[in-house]
């Protein structure tokens, strides 16, 4: 294993802006980026963030436009 390849288990983080990304669980996190609780393999993070896009979806219509909808983008690893 190169010194710049992980293992292949991740932590869901998030952004102060509520932007959710995946990052090695073995790499420090960057300024800004928040652990939810949860890791596991590359596939299961990509689905725990997929629901928790579902669920964000979800609370969007029943609460109106949210105007940082769209603020998201370039992540450590943007899902």
């Amino acid at each position: 294993m190169k010194s710049t390849e992980y293992s292949e288990f991740y932590r869901v983080v998030v952004n102060r802006e509520g932007c959710y990304s995946l990052w090695p669980t073995e790499a420090a996190l960057p300024s800004g980026w928040t652990p939810i609780g949860f890791a596991g393999p590359r596939e299961a993070a990509l689905n725990q963030v997929a629901e928790l896009w579902r669920t964000a979806a979800g609370q969007h219509s029943r609460s109106g436009p949210d105007k940082s909808a769209g603020a998201c983008g370039g992540g450590p690893e943007t899902a």
